[in-house]
């Protein structure tokens, strides 16, 4: 691409897996001070007053393997850019003022932006807490109240200095992770938040693919036809067009933070390890069993019916298409190509469009059944009276719902399935939303 714009984005082989036990939110703490605090030669604000005139910013991203750095400016102030930008990544001052700030911000983010406000992102980070339990993805990558308080001025310093000294993607190895256990049987963490006036739902498990694997084309379709973000997908048709039950329902097999407020996923959360993780928007209390059970139905009848050759080739061909879109913009081809260059595959639309281009459903059908279960899955719900909602998981009692709205025949004879699916719950915590990311639950 070409234009009056010129991006830039530098990518680190570092994140939160870095961050010293105990200190948990450091690397992100040190790479939002760099981006949002003074430097060697400049304070913060009139570095702020310099994006200002220019029109535009610089921010950080930090995942759990990857930082990366990213801005746009117009060519006229390239070089006056360029000065900037040097100076905040190699030269960052870390004034005590600046360091209080940014600190404050984090801790506002973790207890009022996301467990506060944000039943739904809270859900799905919590998810990937359980699921790594003792792992180095464990942690929000914001960090955790605590770690965050034990954080010095001194230790930013330090990892900056550790980390951060050489821009480049290939500067340090890939950590050695272990791998994460399994789920055994329906694992939960209930999170009670008698405010709340929905509950919303996350559930998944980890699984081996990632880009580069051979089944991640047939898996990303399968995903795809199940439950496409803000696209819709089975998922999304029986839980809300058909019974109207929430505002939406997706699946993923890459981590997809921030789900509520974007329609494409973000580059550079690239990661070893991933999951498979399905996402209940909000669903009232007394109805929020049946749409679990509903979405667990669902992928059993996908993973033992498998997909119909319809339904294959139309997902396939939204794919080929929704893909092409992830890079509209010259940082997005950045951004894909630091992630490229992560996995080790070819250039992302080339790797999908031959990956699907070499599929038929009878490989799809094959990969659904090798991967996608509903027997072994940790299950996380934000919501209030969830004692209440807890006696319902174990008893495994049936959950029949009642409708506003006139349903056809053959919906309520389904539901008759869906409502008697057997729950064998192994292990269920509940704890007060309120001590999310305090420490690790």
């Amino acid at each position: 691409m070409s234009g009056p714009l010129k991006s830039y984005r530098f990518a680190v082989r570092c994140g939160s897996v870095d961050d010293p036990k105990g200190k948990e939110g450091l690397a992100n703490l040190t790479a939002s001070l760099m981006v949002g605090g003074a430097t060697a030669h400049r304070s913060y604000k009139q570095i702020l007053d310099e994006f200002f005139e220019m029109a535009t910013g610089f921010e950080a991203q930090v995942d759990k393997e990857l930082t990366v750095f990213y801005g746009t400016v117009h060519v006229d102030h390239q070089q006056r850019y360029e000065t900037l930008l040097r100076e905040m990544l190699q030269e960052p001052a870390f004034t005590a003022e600046d360091f209080e700030r940014v600190r404050e911000d984090q801790l506002n983010f973790l207890r009022v932006g996301l467990r506060g406000t944000n039943d739904e992102e809270l859900a799905k980070e919590v998810l990937y807490e359980r699921l790594y339990a003792g792992h180095p993805y464990a942690h929000h990558c914001c960090g955790t109240a605590s770690g965050l308080a034990a954080i010095t001025v001194e230790d930013v310093r330090a990892f900056h200095a550790t980390y951060f000294p050489l821009l480049t993607l290939e500067a340090l190895p890939a950590p050695a992770l272990p791998t994460p256990k399994n789920p055994q049987g329906l694992e939960v963490t209930l999170l009670d938040k008698p405010e709340a006036r929905g509950v919303a739902m996350s559930f998944g498990y980890p699984i081996p693919v990632r880009r580069g694997h051979e089944d991640y084309p047939a898996l990303l379709l399968a995903q795809a036809w199940l439950g496409q973000h803000r696209n819709g997908g089975r998922l999304f048709d029986q839980i809300r067009e058909v019974r109207g039950l929430n505002y939406g329902d997706y699946a993923y097999i890459e981590y997809f933070p921030r789900g509520m407020y974007e329609f494409e996923p973000d580059p550079n959360l690239a990661r070893q390890q991933q999951t498979f993780q399905v996402w209940l928007r909000p669903v009232v209390p007394e109805k929020a069993l049946f749409a679990f059970r509903l979405a667990l139905y669902e992928i059993d009848q996908l993973r033992t019916k498998g997909m119909a050759e319809e339904d294959f080739e139309r997902t396939r061909n939204f794919l080929s298409k929704y893909v092409k879109l992830l890079l509209k913009t010259d940082s997005l081809v950045q951004g894909y190509a630091i992630d490229s260059a992560f996995y080790g595959t070819p250039e992302y639309t080339s790797y999908i469009a031959e990956g699907l281009a070499a599929l038929t459903v009878e490989k799809v059908n094959t990969v659904i059944r090798r991967h996608l279960q509903t027997r072994n899955l940790h299950f996380v719900a934000v919501g209030p009276a969830m004692q209440d909602f807890a006696k319902q998981l174990q008893s495994s009692e049936a959950s029949p719902i009642q409708y506003e709205i006139e349903v056809p025949p053959e919906v309520l004879a389904e539901d008759k399935l869906v409502e008697a699916l057997p729950l064998e719950v192994t292990k269920l915590e509940i704890y007060p939303s309120t001590r999310a990311f305090e420490t690790l639950l």
